[in-house]
């Protein structure tokens, strides 16, 4: 895939995207675009909004029904299910890694396979998360870029 940008200071902001075909990957650039508008409103202690962009999210949880984001410097509390969180970004590198749990896959240092069949994932900012045997299998295609379906 060939990528060219021209910068030019009479341009209205554009991204033009030529292809043959849409491929799995230019889909995902196409995704990535689109989400990149889409911020998820979160409240903090004090009940304070503040809104957070989809890519800098580590991970997402769910404790006791209520749904917390991690950030590398923010947590927030959301509204949002686990469930509509995922489908509203399903198109984004999250992972349904647990029942309760929801991983941004771009911000994976490492992995370790337990003997279980359990995964444990440290993000970038050496946080350790558990990947279920449950997901183990499905986490392991979405590495490789492949399509899986849901559980």
């Amino acid at each position: 895939m060939k990528v060219k940008v021209i910068t030019n200071l009479e341009f209205e902001d554009e991204i033009l995207i030529q292809c043959k075909n849409i491929t799995p990957e230019i889909q995902r650039v196409i995704d990535l675009l689109e989400n990149q508008n889409k911020k998820i409103e979160c409240s903090d202690i004090n009940n304070q909004k503040f809104y957070i962009n989809p890519i800098d999210v580590l991970y997402i949880e769910s404790i006791d029904g209520t749904t917390y984001i991690y950030t590398s410097d923010k947590i927030g509390k959301t509204r949002s299910s686990l469930q509509e969180l995922e489908e509203e970004y399903s198109t984004a590198d999250y992972f349904r890694g647990a029942k309760n749990l929801i991983v941004n896959i771009q911000h994976i240092d490492s992995l370790k396979s337990q003997l279980n069949g359990r995964i444990i994932v440290t993000l970038d900012n050496q946080e350790m998360l558990v990947i279920s045997r449950h997901y183990a299998r499905l986490f392991k295609q979405k590495l490789k870029g492949e399509q899986h379906e849901k559980i």
